[in-house]
């Protein structure tokens, strides 16, 4: 602990202006929020509706489909926000009965073949 006798001492507007300093926080200067490009957003809307997808209809084949290939099912306006994208687009899937298999997922049985396979290599031999 430092003994406050020590501590040089300065007038009362010297401190006011070092505690002021000390206390606010520096300005962003030169930070700029980076712009997402067009192509960016598609990817991040199509990649989050991948989860969706799984988690409405209850197959996680979902999440092994390939973004792009689901974006090749839908026509959805870019310009909608976020919440109507997904909801027009899950709408679109549905109505189609577009199932992971149809957008480059694995089909049930191999994805079943495969969770067999992978449980079973871990036991020692």
């Amino acid at each position: 602990m430092v003994d406050p006798s020590s501590m040089p001492k300065g007038t009362d507007g010297q401190l006011e202006r070092e505690i002021s300093r000390a206390v606010v926080a520096p300005a962003r200067q030169g930070r700029r929020r980076k712009v997402r490009s067009a192509h960016e957003v598609r990817r991040e809307r199509l990649e989050a509706l991948r989860a969706i997808m799984a988690d409405v209809l209850g197959d996680d084949g979902w999440h092994e489909a390939d973004p792009w290939k689901i974006d090749s099912w839908i026509s959805v306006d870019d310009e909608l926000p976020d919440r109507q994208w997904f909801d027009e687009a899950k709408k679109q899937l549905i109505e189609s009965s577009v199932l992971p298999e149809h957008a480059g997922a694995p089909p049930p049985n191999v994805r079943a073949w495969n969770d067999v396979f992978i449980s079973t290599s871990d036991e020692p031999r």
